[in-house]
């Protein structure tokens, strides 16, 4: 297979993301609630973490929302039927290139987050027994790590939903499994009988960026889950677009609807 093509799909996935729908509109919304956060008076309000927090839970539904409106943006992927590519190197070098355009993205809203939280005076928080309060930029970068590996997830879900649904079906599947995984896994923790309707779905109960920042941030655990769970989806979706379509697909990257 020639470097080329997988030059020309990871591209196209990193500026699919850009050409999604409404993307603007959806990172502009979470600079703003990102500033609500900042200046609403709440009392007992804990210097530097709750910022921080907030923050984690604004970014991770901005990227759920993000992936939700580039279902309905654009067509399922798959290469030309006269390029030298197999559907799986398709999804994974495509996926890959979309989780580029999220990392630019949630790169540049969480700088201005740290500027923010600077402007504000709200970029060190209290340590118990210390008397220097901490610098919390560290946990702003495990904040971008972690919406990295959450959102390869959803990066990797999102395109097998649509490979076997359309785009409102794909959606609403999509928007059933980011509320679903947080609950269910833990769910499955306490009955046996519900593990096997568990065992595909990604644990965000444990993953998400709210959650990895309340321990120690992203760990090699994470990681290595991460990438078995890509292969799994990934898998799946390359079966669909070979069932669907044969071995390649006469489908338009970057086809507005579906």
């Amino acid at each position: 297979m020639s470097p080329v093509h997988l030059q020309a799909l990871a591209r196209e996935g990193f500026h699919s993301l850009w050409r999604t729908r409404g993307g603007l509109y959806l990172v502009l919304g979470g600079v703003l609630l990102s500033i609500i956060a900042l200046a609403a008076p709440l009392p007992f309000r804990e210097t530097g973490r709750f910022s921080l927090s907030a923050f984690a839970l604004v970014d991770q539904l901005l990227v759920a929302l993000l992936l939700a409106s580039h279902i309905l943006s654009t067509r399922p992927p798959a290469p030309p039927a006269w390029w030298p590519v197999e559907p799986l190197t398709a999804l994974t070098v495509r996926g890959f290139g979309m989780v580029g355009g999220l990392a630019v993205a949630m790169g540049a809203l969480v700088l201005l987050q740290i500027i923010l939280a600077w402007g504000f005076g709200d970029l060190h928080a209290a340590v118990p027994l210390q008397e220097e309060p901490v610098n919390l930029a560290g946990s702003y970068l495990d904040l971008w790590i972690g919406l990295l590996l959450y959102g390869s997830i959803l990066v990797a879900w999102s395109q097998t939903l649509r490979t076997f649904l359309g785009g409102a079906l794909a959606l609403l599947a999509l928007l059933a499994l980011v509320f679903t995984a947080f609950l269910l896994p833990r769910l499955a923790q306490e009955h046996a009988a519900i593990q096997p309707l568990v065992a595909m779905i990604p644990d965000l109960s444990n993953f998400a960026p709210v959650e990895t920042l309340s321990g120690e941030g992203a760990s090699g655990r994470h990681v290595m889950y991460l990438f078995a769970h890509l292969g799994a989806v990934w898998a799946l979706g390359a079966t669909a677009l070979t069932i669907r379509h044969g071995r390649g697909a006469n489908v338009e990257f970057g086809g507005q609807g579906p």
